[in-house]
């Protein structure tokens, strides 16, 4: 069963049920093959998002963004990931594992981008490659454009506007623009950035799915 193979191994590695969604209409896999995958992704991956936190902590607890970098790599989809993370925080008061990995996670999902057309033309003739790359999901080509307007918008106003502003991040003269930052833009893009992953990406999105 290549299909569903392809399917267990894109929800497994990447980002869980969003990858088995996303490829599927690409290969043309029937019901039983998503439910099957859907499936291996649920039932393992909510295992490990009540198991792996502990686990993080007992075999990396001396290093929080070893433990955190692990449980974005380990646990398959990206709510349980969070929900991983998120136990970590509570039960060992550690934000600094869940941060790891939770940029870990958004990092594994870039390879969509790559695995969905590569898989695609893999499960295709040559005579139907063209109609598998029109198969992406538009989804798939937002998140990677958003990634790339923030981490645009990171270098540009540079790491120090990121962060809480210090004295140095100013230049050393307290109160002026941040350095990196032309007329003090680096604020409002942490601000506005802020806001919007933290009240429409967590809030919303993410609680919803």
């Amino acid at each position: 069963h290549p299909r569903l193979g392809s399917l267990l191994a894109a929800g497994t590695s990447i980002c869980g049920v969003t990858a088995v969604s996303a490829l599927a209409p690409a290969i043309a896999a029937t019901q039983t093959e998503v439910a099957c995958a859907v499936a291996n992704v649920v039932l393992w991956g909510s295992l490990a998002m009540l198991l792996a936190p502990h686990a993080a902590n007992f075999l990396l607890g001396e290093c929080p963004d070893a433990a955190g970098m692990w449980l974005g790599l380990a646990v398959h989809d990206t709510a349980q990931v969070m929900g991983a993370g998120l136990t970590y925080e509570q039960l060992f008061d550690d934000e600094r594992a869940f941060n790891a990995a939770a940029v870990t996670k958004l990092t594994r999902n870039l390879a969509l981008a790559a695995a969905i057309p590569a898989l695609a033309v893999a499960h295709s003739c040559e005579k139907t490659v063209t109609a598998s790359y029109s198969k992406v999901p538009g989804f798939l080509v937002a998140f990677v454009g958003m990634a790339l307007v923030r981490s645009c918008g990171d270098a540009y106003y540079g790491a120090g506007s990121i962060g809480v502003p210090t004295t140095e991040d100013h230049g050393g003269s307290p109160g002026g623009p941040p350095r990196g930052a032309p007329g003090g833009g680096g604020e409002a893009w942490r601000r506005n950035m802020n806001a919007l992953g933290d009240g429409l990406g967590a809030k919303a999105c993410l609680a919803t799915a």
